[in-house]
C-alpha cells in the first residue's frame, strides 16, 4: 500500500451532490467534469484508477480518513467501473461498508447517508 494521506483529515463534511448526468455532477453548487472522491473534507478531482475501470485497493487506501465506516462507489452511468473480490475483501479488513452501484444511484445514497458522517465516496463519472 501506498504512504502518505491525500484526505488526511478525519473531519466529514457533508457535501451535497446534485444533477449527476454522464460526465458531471454538481456538488455544492459546483460542477465537476473529472472522476473524483469526496474524502473528509475535501474533493479530489481528476481521480485515477491503476486498472482504469477495475478498482484495486491501492486506488482508494490514499483517500480514506481515519475513522472511514462508509465507502461509497459510483461506477459509471452503466456502471462500467468493477469492484473485484480482493477490493471487497480489503475493505472488510478495515471495517469499511463498501457500496458499489451505478453513478446516478451512488449520489442519491452519498446524499442520504453524508449526515452520519465517516463516508468517503469514489464517482467514476462517464461509463
Amino acid at each position: 500500500m501506498p504512504s502518505g494521506k491525500i484526505c488526511g483529515s478525519a473531519c466529514f463534511v457533508h457535501y451535497t451532490l446534485q444533477d449527476y448526468s454522464f460526465g458531471s455532477v454538481t456538488i455544492n453548487g459546483q460542477r465537476h467534469t473529472t472522476d473524483l472522491i469526496i474524502c473528509g473534507n475535501n474533493v479530489v478531482s481528476n481521480w485515477q484508477r491503476e486498472q482504469g475501470h477495475s478498482l484495486v485497493p491501492d486506488d482508494i487506501a490514499l483517500h480514506l480518513p481515519e475513522g472511514t465506516r462508509v465507502l461509497v462507489i459510483g461506477c459509471g452511468a452503466h456502471g462500467m467501473l468493477k469492484v473485484p473480490q480482493k477490493t471487497i475483501d480489503w475493505c472488510r479488513t478495515k471495517n469499511i461498508t463498501l457500496i458499489a452501484e451505478p453513478t446516478a444511484i451512488a449520489c442519491k445514497t452519498y446524499n442520504t447517508m453524508a449526515h452520519q458522517g465517516n463516508i468517503v465516496a469514489g464517482l467514476h463519472l462517464t461509463c
